[in-house]
């Protein structure tokens, strides 16, 4: 993560670049909707301390040059209009939603894990297509040797 501006609110632990939209693959027409009215800054806080109504994240806004506090939502997340996600508390961890889709952004680990699963089950299917591709071979072998074998009997019985 990048390091907070001098700006950032107080006891603000970590900020979220103003690329994450870029860096999590949303398309630039979802980034900067919100440019001219209040500009959102990427900051998140989660307090051991306390909270805001409850949420375990707090977010802040910034507002003619002035941090406010964002609402959190009924559920304890919070909404960036400007990025189109949504930040909510997964256990000790920050989870990031699409806000249009509802889908969850990976993680690193969880994209190294998607990776590995697609590249076994890639590699799988390749042995399953090799394995079939033997045995349809096998089996067309079989055959011709079987038309063979009944083309040289009808040769005998039919030249008796």
């Amino acid at each position: 993560m990048q390091p907070a501006p001098t700006s950032a609110p107080p006891g603000a632990p970590f900020a979220l670049p103003a690329s994450l939209a870029a860096l999590q693959g949303l398309p630039p027409s979802r980034r900067g909707r919100e440019a001219g009215r209040a500009a959102e800054v990427g900051h998140a806080t989660r307090s051991c301390r306390g909270s805001i109504k409850g949420s375990p994240l707090q977010g802040f806004r910034l507002v003619k040059g002035q941090y406010e506090p964002m609402r959190p939502n009924p559920g304890g997340s919070l909404l960036s209009q400007t990025l189109g996600v949504i930040f909510r508390a997964d256990g000790n961890k920050l989870r990031l939603t699409d806000a249009a889709t509802g889908v969850p952004l990976l993680r690193r680990k969880e994209i190294q894990q998607a990776r590995r699963q697609a590249e076994e089950k890639a590699a799988a299917e390749a042995i399953a297509r090799r394995q079939a591709e033997d045995k349809a071979a096998a089996a067309e072998e079989r055959s011709r040797a079987l038309e063979e074998e009944l083309a040289r009997l009808r040769r005998t019985l039919g030249g008796s």
